[in-house]
């Protein structure tokens, strides 16, 4: 028996009713088991947000080992909104933190909720390690 037993898949508390019925929520929940995702891992990203389709889910894992990052289980577990962000902005902020001569997979957490003004100044700026992120966020308006 899998953890999703324990899930009430009609609602959940952290977030709004899905746009997508139980058996939906179940299909959804096992494409998480099948991509490599342990029952507590698939039970935390399904707990958190609604899930996209099975589709959109490989693409996230796909884009994010094309990206060079290591464990992309590992962060979207860890960061579960990133299966909701637009596939253009984890592209662009993961080429970001791939040109870093000090990249590490915690980044990408750290600058892609940022407003997109300050993405853009990050790109333009091309810094070569994370302090100089870290120096056009301080300088990027709020």
């Amino acid at each position: 028996m899998t953890s999703l037993a324990r899930i009430d898949l009609r609602r959940n508390a952290r977030h709004g009713m899905t746009a997508y019925g139980a058996d939906e929520a179940g299909r959804r929940y096992a494409h998480l088991i099948a991509c490599g995702f342990d029952e507590a891992e698939a039970d935390t990203v399904f707990e958190a947000i609604d899930l996209p389709d099975s589709a959109a889910i490989s693409l996230r894992i796909s884009d994010l080992r094309a990206l060079g990052f290591a464990d992309p289980v590992k962060m979207i577990t860890t960061l579960p909104p990133i299966l909701g962000y637009a596939r253009e902005r984890v592209v662009l902020c993961g080429r970001i933190i791939a040109s870093l001569s000090d990249r590490s997979d915690g980044m990408l957490a750290r600058i892609i909720s940022k407003p997109r003004h300050a993405i853009d100044r990050i790109v333009v700026a091309a810094p070569s390690d994370w302090n100089g992120v870290l120096a056009v966020l301080k300088e990027a308006p709020r």
